[in-house]
C-alpha cells in the first residue's frame, strides 16, 4: 500500500473518483514501460488473464438486474469502461484459444454501442468474429447481434442486414430477440417498413 501509494503521489498513477467509484490509471508512457517488463519476465499472459477475468466480472456485475430495471447511470459506467472492456476483448481475440471469455464481454459493448464508439466497436466485433468465424453458438449469436447493431447505429444499415438475415429463424434465446431488434431496425432504415414489422414482430414473440 505505501508503494501504491507512492506511485500516486508522483503523478504515476492517476486516480479518478467520477462514476460512483475510485478507478486507477497508468500514463501511457508508465504503460508502455510496465508492459515491457511483464513482457521480459514472461509474466504478461498471467497479468492480462487477471486483467480480462477483472473486467468481464465487472461487466456481469454492472448488467445484474439489466433485464429487469435499466438502472440511470448503467450506460455511463459502461461507456466510462469502455477502453478497459476493449483493451480485454484485444487480448481475447488475440490469445484465447476459445471465445468464451469474448463473448462475456460483448455485452458490455451491447450497452455502450447505442451511445459511443460504434465505428470501434465494429472494428472490434469485426476482429472476433473473424478469430472465431461460423460459430452458432448461443455466444456466436450474440456477437454477431452486438456487431450488426454497430454497423446499424455508424449508419450502415445494409451491411447489418448481411450479418443478421441469416439468423432470423433463430427464436429460442435471448440472443435471438437482439438479433430480431436489429434486423427491424435496419430494415427500417432502408424502406422496408413490412419486413421491419414482421422483425419487430418475431422479437417480440
Amino acid at each position: 500500500d505505501d508503494a501504491f501509494d507512492e506511485l500516486v503521489a508522483a503523478s504515476l498513477i492517476t486516480v479518478d473518483g467520477g462514476a460512483g467509484a475510485t478507478s486507477y490509471r497508468l500514463l501511457d508512457t508508465v504503460r508502455t514501460f510496465a508492459r515491457d517488463r511483464l513482457e521480459r519476465r514472461g509474466a504478461d499472459t498471467a497479468a492480462y488473464g487477471r486483467f480480462v477475468d477483472h473486467v468481464a466480472d465487472g461487466v456481469r456485475t454492472r448488467l445484474a438486474g439489466a433485464a429487469v430495471r435499466w438502472r440511470s447511470d448503467l450506460i455511463r459506467s459502461l461507456i466510462d469502461s469502455f477502453d478497459d472492456i476493449a483493451e480485454a476483448l484485444r487480448w481475447c481475440i488475440a490469445h484465447d484459444p476459445t471465445p468464451t471469455r469474448a463473448h462475456q464481454l460483448c455485452s458490455g459493448l451491447w450497452g455502450v454501442v447505442h451511445q459511443a464508439h460504434a465505428d470501434d466497436i465494429v472494428e472490434l466485433m469485426r476482429e472476433l468474429t473473424q478469430r472465431f468465424p461460423d460459430d452458432s453458438s448461443r455466444g456466436g449469436v450474440h456477437a454477431l447481434a452486438v456487431r450488426a447493431t454497430a454497423e446499424y447505429v455508424a449508419g450502415r444499415p445494409r451491411a447489418a442486414l448481411e450479418l443478421v438475415e441469416p439468423l432470423a429463424h433463430r427464436a429460442d434465446d435471448l440472443p435471438a430477440v437482439m438479433v430480431h431488434r436489429v434486423l427491424g431496425q435496419a430494415r427500417s432504415a432502408v424502406g422496408d417498413r413490412a419486413g421491419a414489422l414482421d422483425a419487430f414482430g418475431a422479437g417480440a414473440r
